[in-house]
């Protein structure tokens, strides 16, 4: 693969070019987003914090622009929309990718905002910073959902029966991921009366709970989308239709998988440490890797997309599904 050719690749590079250097300064021209964060009296950390939410929305925006008109070219019927895996991989793409655009610019605006020199404190309302933390979590499920979604379809096209129980446990997967997520945003706004140690402590209780079962339970679907992957891939074999498509997935989004899951457990770890850590320093951390996988694993997504006509073949989709369905 030519990197140069990755949306990913070519969206930071061509943001890099906007972004402040030391080349923008020599000509004398404004220092672009540095001279913002000097504006705003942000410390090294929080301007680290902001400058990276800034390149990740606007990647994040590319790559929402680049599924919505593949998408808009893919030329599927209403029904085809929400019954052709690709189609509807594209959908969560979408939704995906958007979502990450929202959180982003939120939590820049949350750092701009809370963190500089003028002001001192939260400055918003609970269900704003909620969303701050909700919303990336978000964009990771629909982006986990929609490969499911696309494995599904391309185990369907090389004619290997997806049993009717893993379907349903991918989705208990999803759904349980949801299910915490929601219930820590509940738990974190209900209100502690004064002074009540026990209702404190509860709440406290069933925060850990909760984050800790999300964790699990977010390790434990990217295991399962990696290993359904290969499984699809093996017994696919070299002729397999869409091959280059499952090769990329395995050689690309499953090594990806597993280097965020082991980050995850990692984060889970140090956040819940008795040592004394800088959470600062350990949101920035966990902005840049899982930014950075997550924008690579979209970027290849697209790029897989992009190598391979989709186009003319919905009724060999259409085809495999149901002669999948016939074998079930």
């Amino acid at each position: 693969m030519v990197w140069s050719k990755v949306p990913l690749i070519s969206s930071l590079l061509a943001i890099c070019g906007y972004i402040p250097g030391a080349s923008a300064r020599r000509r004398g021209v404004g220092g672009g987003i540095a001279d913002i964060i000097s504006s705003l009296g942000l410390d090294t950390v929080h301007s680290a914090l902001f400058s990276f939410n800034v390149i990740f929305a606007l990647v994040a925006a590319i790559q929402t622009l680049q599924s919505l008109r593949l998408l808009r070219n893919s030329k599927t019927s209403l029904r085809q929309l929400v019954t052709i895996g690709v189609p509807l991989f594209l959908i969560f793409l979408i939704l995906s990718t958007s979502i990450f655009v929202t959180a982003y610019i939120m939590s820049t605006i949350d750092i701009a905002i809370d963190f500089n020199e003028d002001t001192d404190g939260s400055n918003f309302t609970p269900g704003f910073y909620t969303c701050i933390n909700m919303l990336p979590q978000l964009g990771h499920i629909s982006f986990f959902m929609g490969l499911l979604i696309l494995i599904r379809h391309l185990a369907h096209l090389n004619q290997l029966a997806y049993r009717k129980g893993k379907a349903i446990m991918d989705g208990i997967l999803i759904l349980l991921l949801l299910i915490c997520r929601i219930s820590i945003a509940v738990i974190d706004n209900t209100p502690i009366i004064a002074n009540d140690t026990a209702q404190e402590n509860m709440v406290l209780n069933a925060y850990a709970a909760f984050v800790h079962l999300y964790a699990a339970f977010y390790v434990l679907t990217m295991i399962n989308i990696v290993a359904t992957t290969i499984y699809v891939k093996q017994k696919s074999g070299h002729l397999a239709a869409q091959d280059e498509m499952l090769r990329g997935l395995v050689l690309f989004i499953c090594p990806l998988m597993l280097i965020r899951a082991l980050e995850k457990i990692v984060y889970e770890i140090l956040d819940w440490a008795i040592i004394d850590i800088d959470s600062d320093a350990l949101s920035l951390a966990d902005l840049i890797i899982v930014g950075f996988i997550f924008a690579f694993m979209i970027g290849v997504a697209i790029r897989l997309y992009l190598q391979h006509s989709w186009s003319g073949t919905v009724e060999q989709q259409q085809q495999g599904t149901e002669n999948v369905k016939e074998q079930d």
